[in-house]
């Protein structure tokens, strides 16, 4: 990040993928319960891996924002991989531990890619007590103090001050 050549075009359009990909996680997390159901509502319904795909958008942000090349490409190529192993091994227990149900989902939900088709929202099912228990805010802290810290060399490279 200290030799990242951060544009101001660049950091503005990844801080809206960064806050786009905070909402779904949000959103996701909020729904998922790791009790002794297959979580199938909201972001669920429309991709099997929703908080993955709010991932995608935070490294795609951070790897725009960063606005340059060999910064992207590290971040996109570390991310791609770290990702493509989370949805396996996540696939995998999800198909061990609900055999049958996981089959059925796994048939009419994408992988990745949300279909809104097949939005499908409960009462009751959202918790915001699943969001504070699985301290989703220090990923908001974290992504959002990213931003800033990008703004920040912008604006010391615009001024001369920076030493890289």
């Amino acid at each position: 990040m200290l030799f990242s050549r951060p544009a101001p075009e660049g950091i503005a359009l990844g801080t809206m993928l960064v806050l786009l990909g905070l909402v779904i996680r949000t959103w996701s997390v909020g729904y998922e319960d790791r009790g002794n159901h297959l979580c199938t509502l909201g972001p669920y319904s429309m991709t099997r891996h929703p908080v993955v795909v709010g991932n995608i958008a935070l490294t795609l942000g951070v790897a725009i924002a960063t606005s340059t090349w060999y910064m992207a490409l590290g971040v996109l190529l570390a991310g791609g991989w770290v990702y493509r192993q989370m949805v396996a091994t996540r696939e995998a227990e999800l198909k061990e531990r609900f055999g049958a149900a996981y089959d059925r989902w796994a048939e009419e939900t994408p992988l990745l890619w949300p279909s809104v088709a097949n939005l499908t929202l409960a009462r009751g099912t959202f918790s915001w007590k699943r969001i504070f228990a699985r301290e989703e805010w220090l990923v908001w802290v974290g992504m959002l103090g990213l931003i800033v810290v990008l703004w920040w060399i912008f604006f010391l490279q615009a001024s001369g001050r920076w030493w890289f």
